[in-house]
């Protein structure tokens, strides 16, 4: 699939991805839900990337309660950036506001660029199993206002802080981080 313009998905809309998809988005275009997100990839990978190699793309965000619920398995997430959609400013390549049970299992997140985090989370509660994530353009992940669950993370190259947590409830069981400019953990 071509993403050629912003994808949007309203509160009363449902987004599913469908195993073994391949999207290529075009520079700076965003999918921004409001409605909850299936991208289940068990049956085979789902990928989403640039279309040009040397142009990044928006940001892929889910925001609101009736985001709660969504789930993204067995997903590869890379070259994006940030955007302002509706008004609001997205700073992280993957942004997750506003919502709760959220579901985050066998990721690979990657090289985005611009913007101050690769996963950034607000407000947002759930549980994130088995990540990985790397050369993150700042902060890899950032964690404000937020309850998550974390078993099984790789954070690696971040050129700000590997993880950054501000008023946040996090439990996590094994965790590695390698190679962040700044600090592995920053408990802001």
């Amino acid at each position: 699939v071509e993403l050629k313009e912003n994808l949007i998905i309203s509160e009363k809309q449902e987004l599913e991805i469908l195993p073994n998809t391949l999207i290529l988005i075009w520079p700076n275009v965003s999918i921004f839900s409001r409605g909850k997100v299936i991208a289940d990839g068990s049956l085979g990978k789902i990928k989403l990337q640039r279309k040009f190699q040397d142009q990044h793309w928006g940001n892929f965000s889910l925001i609101g309660k009736n985001s709660n619920g969504s789930i993204l398995k067995k997903v590869e997430i890379s070259g994006g950036s940030l955007s302002g959609i509706q008004n609001i400013n997205f700073s992280g390549m993957v942004s997750i506001f506003w919502n709760k049970d959220i579901s985050l299992i066998d990721l690979n997140i990657s090289n985005n660029t611009l913007g101050d985090d690769t996963l950034h989370f607000s407000n947002s509660s759930g549980n994130i199993k088995n990540l990985v994530i790397n050369n993150c353009y700042a902060d890899c992940i950032d964690f404000d206002y937020s309850k998550y669950t974390l078993e099984n993370l790789v954070v690696e190259d971040s050129i700000n802080d590997g993880i950054d947590f501000m008023e946040s409830n996090i439990k996590g069981n094994n965790i590695k981080i390698k190679n962040s400019l700044d600090k592995g953990i920053s408990a802001g």
